[in-house]
């Protein structure tokens, strides 16, 4: 009766109402004809029991309701009745947790909120199904929800068939329609509303952009085809719109990789975290065959040897497909881990067993350093990474800085030494896409380098257990592999797209050093335990192969070092896990301590009648034990009746209510038992006021409490309160003196304290703390207010600007630091250095110097999707209790010894010698002279006997040492900074080796008996 309309905004509402309808044609339920699927469920357990176990399970009629607890595992066995032939059947699993269907002992398919339906194999009529209770689907808009205490919401299944027709003209229809909606919105952003809404104004399209007009015209015209002649006219008009309007020639590609980000833990404990890898594997080989253009990556050799283990036949089916080239297994490290945290060695480790790793899974190392989530990037990665063969770096956790946005999309990553990789960044989304044309838009509009290459990386699929990508992606990727309106889009490798990358170097620009994330600065302190934990650890593997070296028993078991760098993982090590991943994981990491130190005592002998004292540091030392100061050579032990002493230096020490001395160090204090002054070998340490305090803040940051502190957290002090007379303690070789205090609910002890032969004053601190929501700091004001602070940081050292006045300093409130910190003139001057055991947030302004003792943060599985806080029944609050805290305070100078340099300090002070009953023990090490700043940091035994020396400079010099030689040995630089072995035709030498260096650079020197 009308001619058709120029009311162009009416369209998009009626291509969502007949979106309805074909949606409504996809699924149709089998259990209207009477055939239903049959279900028994076994008991719920903590531990998880593995298919392959041979347990037999008792399994009992299951009905609907919820089912637990968190974290427990569920078995239930499914029958399906025989359907018809030709039909495929899927199976509807309508659970909040995850689950995966096992087909002949393996897993077949991982169901979750992104993946409700699962394909069954054509036949098959018994299933599997192993079930967590966990929250899934964090990533997935309005369909994800935190589970309830009493644990998951269970209903049965259903079974249905799929109208594939549909299905198609589904995809086919949302695309075209998403694709306007982005059209509008960019030519016409003041509608401001939903185009398929019609209950309110609709602004006529006064300015749309020749696209969106044609696709409406178009699309009206097919949706009355679709009225007229039904779903399949309306499929054959679609496919003449897609032909009609292809992509721009010219325009931008998206390189889609399919994507699972996997956290080892998080919200969950560990062995939840494998049974997401087995249950997001399961449904990537599924697409991978489904669609024969699908190509998906995973990272973590650690996940490929828990599967491995956990479900072998899935193993070998990915390891066939790695092989054809459609997964791809690539990402560098063991784990994704942190960069800021671990110290150097641990990096390096972590480094070497994930190459070792993707060679074992792929026949070849990974080329590309994976790492989408991690709160920092530590400047020593690229000289790690390139030392490995590792020349490309992918990251998307950039875009979360909060105050200034990080400027490039592909760049050149310079470490501190020199060494590049290129690098490439999604500066607006993350690593969770679902092929959206809006997000896919923005990316496009977003690529700052778009004038050097016309690519981007896009991870696409849902991670934390989502599942991966969906079936709904891989529709959209072919629809809009060319498409008007949207970048072309492809699935492609990782590794390729940086092969493309890399030769357009020269023209990318250079990032040089750190990577700061401007976001979640409470992870440098919450749990301190753990942190503790952690770094205990690292010092007693330092010590075993130390043994190790001396003793010629060749490399520690690899296991060890396994568990270290899990506990490095970026959601471990931060503190930003749930209660349940620490308190499995701190007495797991303290017992492997325990461990190694007991091993590596026996390692260094079993002569009851000699005691004896081994120094596990590359490094000569003074060391206070029994009541007497010995003198112990680098790397080697001897008994204590050889040892010399510093005993005579004993009348120096000097304890009163208000003053400390020895012969290195003098400290006073005020009537408050605040520090007043400090004297480091005759030179003053330009302590301002009241030198060193203790104040708490309130600590209660905006969103992610475990993650965060806030900029306001650090204005409003509460002050610490004297309590009682200082207390007075000294014997042969220390004397100390202690001040208790209360704050809030709250008391800790300082005790300040000087040790024979050291250049530090000691602060430790016993706190009972009590109060939850707070951060509790050690201030130290100084008179330094030159412009840089150097900060440690593994395998060197990174300078930041403490003046105010620009918002890059303004946003760096709290900053990690690798275990020490000097605040300075200039770099030609003296400073303050604080040096800390297993502290690492610091704030530093003006001089005046912060170090973050603990964090009382409410530790919650919260709504993160929503930033909803919720809070458990009993909440619970990291670093409350008592705890020990030790740090201590020396003077830094350009000229002082490499001894006293805080670097080496951060390991002298406490990485223990280790008591044994035994013989002298030498590892071929005499000296090292002539380079202060290059330190010797880590011995690391190799085969027959000999070891590797890896020393690094940490001050931004260059030089030349010269590493002396005990009798009976010889030594040859390594041919890589990681220590690889030195080919047989190198030049040995068997006195000493000159060993040239450069600034912040990694050098590794062999040692073999000649």
């Amino acid at each position: 009766m009308l001619p058709r309309s120029f009311l162009s905004q009416l369209v998009p509402a009626r291509i969502a109402e007949a979106l309805r309808r074909v949606e409504g044609l996809i699924w149709t339920a089998l259990d209207s004809s009477g055939i239903r699927v049959e279900m028994t469920r076994s008991f719920a357990e903590h531990r998880p029991v593995s298919a392959i176990s041979g347990i037999d399970f008792e399994f009992t009629p299951a009905a609907q309701s919820h089912w637990g607890p968190k974290y427990s595992q569920r078995w239930f066995k499914i029958t399906v009745p025989r359907g018809a032939a030709g039909v495929a059947r899927y199976l509807q699993w309508n659970d909040l947790a995850e689950a995966t269907l096992y087909h002949q002992g393996s897993p077949y398919y991982g169901l979750d909120l992104a993946h409700r339906h699962c394909p069954l194999p054509v036949g098959a009529e018994t299933f599997l199904i192993e079930a967590v209770c966990i929250r899934t689907g964090i990533w997935l808009d309005g369909r994800a929800e935190p589970l309830a205490e009493e644990g998951s919401r269970y209903a049965p299944p259903g079974l249905f068939t799929r109208n594939d027709l549909a299905w198609s003209v589904y995809h086919d229809l949302k695309v075209l329609l998403d694709v306007i909606e982005a059209e509008a919105a960019e030519h016409q952003p003041a509608a401001n509303k939903a185009l398929t809404d019609l209950m309110r104004f609709s602004p006529p399209f006064l300015r749309a952009s020749p696209l969106c007009r044609r696709l409406c015209a178009r699309l009206e015209r097919a949706l009355e085809i679709f009225d007229r002649d039904g779903l399949a006219a309306l499929a054959e008009a679609l496919r003449a719109i897609y032909a009609a309007f292809p992509a721009d020639a010219a325009g931008l590609k998206a390189v889609l990789t399919g994507h699972a980000h996997i956290d080892l833990v998080w919200l969950w404990p560990e062995r939840v975290g494998e049974f997401k890898a087995v249950h997001t594997w399961a449904t990537q080989a599924h697409l991978l065959e489904r669609y024969p253009e699908y190509r998906f990556g995973f990272s973590q050799p650690s996940c490929y040897e828990a599967i491995a283990r956990r479900a072998p036949i899935l193993h070998r089916r990915v390891l066939g497909l790695v092989a054809a080239g459609r997964w791809e297994a690539t990402g560098g490290t063991y784990v994704e881990s942190d960069t800021q945290l671990p110290c150097g060695e641990a990096l390096l480790r972590s480094v070497r067993l994930g190459q070792e790793g993707f060679a074992a899974v792929r026949g070849e190392t990974s080329k590309v350093f994976w790492l989408p989530d991690v709160f920092g990037y530590s400047g020593v990665m690229p000289q790690l990474l390139r030392a490995f063969g590792i020349e490309s770096f992918f990251t998307t956790k950039l875009s979360w800085s909060t105050v200034n946005r990080f400027p490039h999309t592909s760049f050149l990553w310079r470490g501190y030494d020199g060494s590049e990789v290129a690098a490439h960044v999604i500066l607006l989304h993350d690593y969770n896409e679902a092929v959206n044309v809006k997000r896919l838009r923005e990316d496009a509009l977003h690529h700052q380098q778009a004038a050097v290459h016309d690519e981007f990386l896009v991870p696409t699929g849902y991670g934390d257990g989502g599942g991966g990508a969906t079936e709904e992606m891989c529709e959209r990727a072919r629809r809009l592999a060319n498409l008007s309106g949207a970048p072309a889009c492809g699935w492609g490798s990782i590794e390729g797209f940086f092969d493309r990358l890399k030769p357009l170097a020269p023209d990318l620009p250079v990032v040089a050093g750190e990577l700061s994330l401007e976001f979640h600065r409470g992870v440098f302190t919450t749990h301190g335990r753990l942190k503790a934990a952690f770094r205990a650890l690292e010092r007693a593997l330092q010590i075993r192969e130390a043994a190790h070296c001396v003793c010629g028993r060749g490399a520690v078991p690899q296991e060890m070092w396994k568990r270290l760098i899990i506990a490095q993982f970026h959601d471990y090590i931060p503190g930003s896990s749930i209660w349940e991943v620490y308190a499995e994981g701190i007495p797991e990491l303290e017992r492997i301590a325990a461990d190694s130190i007991a091993v590596a005592q026996e390692t260094l002998g079993a002569a009851p009648d000699h005691e004896a004292l081994f120094n596990p540091l590359p490094l000569p030392r003074t060391w206070a034990h029994g009541g007497k100061a010995f003198r112990l050579p680098a790397l080697g032990g001897a008994p204590i009746s050889e040892l010399a002493t510093v005993a005579s230096l004993a009348g120096t020490l000097v304890v009163e209510p208000a003053r400390l001395r020895s012969d290195r160090v003098e400290a006073t204090f005020g009537a408050a038992g605040g520090l007043s002054s400090l004297v480091i070998d005759g030179c003053p340490v330009a302590l301002e006021g009241v030198g060193h305090e203790l104040a708490a803040y309130p600590d209660r940051p905006a969103m992610f409490e475990a993650w965060d502190i806030d900029r306001h957290a650090l204005v409003c002090a509460v002050p610490a309160s004297l309590v009682g007379p200082a207390q007075m303690r000294s014997d042969a070789t220390s004397a100390k003196l202690s001040f208790a205090f209360t704050i809030g609910s709250s008391r800790v002890v300082a005790h300040y304290s000087v040790t024979l032969a050291e250049p530090v004053l000691r602060i430790e601190y016993e706190i009972d703390w009590r109060d939850p929501e707070m951060l509790l700091k050690a201030i130290f004001r100084t008179r330094y207010r030159g412009r840089d602070v150097r900060y440690g940081a593994p395998f060197g050292s990174v300078l930041r600007n403490q003046l105010p006045g620009y918002t890059r300093e303004e946003a760096a409130w709290e900053v990690p630091a690798s275990r020490w910190m000097v605040v300075m003139d200039d770099a030609q001057s003296g400073g303050l250095a604080v040096i800390t055991e297993a502290k690492y947030g610091f704030s530093v302004r003006d001089g005046i110097v912060g170090v973050s003792l603990l964090r009382s943060a409410l530790v919650t599985e919260a709504d993160l999707h929503r930033q909803i806080r919720t809070t458990p029944d009993r909440p619970r609050y990291s670093d409350l209790g008592r705890q020990r805290v030790q740090i201590a305070l020396g003077r830094h100078a350009p000229d002082l010894p490499m001894e006293s340099r805080p670097a080496a300090l951060a390991d002298l002070l406490y990485t223990p010698c280790l008591a044994y009953r035994g013989p002298a023990q030498v590892s071929g090490l005499r000296e090292i002279a002539g380079a202060p700043t290059l330190i010797p940091a880590w011995a690391e035994p190799i085969e027959d006997g000999a070891w590797i020396l890896r020393l690094h400079e940490t001050e931004g010099r260059s030089g030349e040492a010269r590493v002396a030689l005990e009798p009976g040995w010889k030594i040859c630089r390594a041919s890589s900074s990681h220590g690889q072995p030195p080919p047989h035709e190198c030049a040995w030498g068997e006195s000493e080796l000159r060993l040239a260096y450069g600034p912040y650079q990694i050098v590794s020197v062999v040692f073999r008996r000649v």
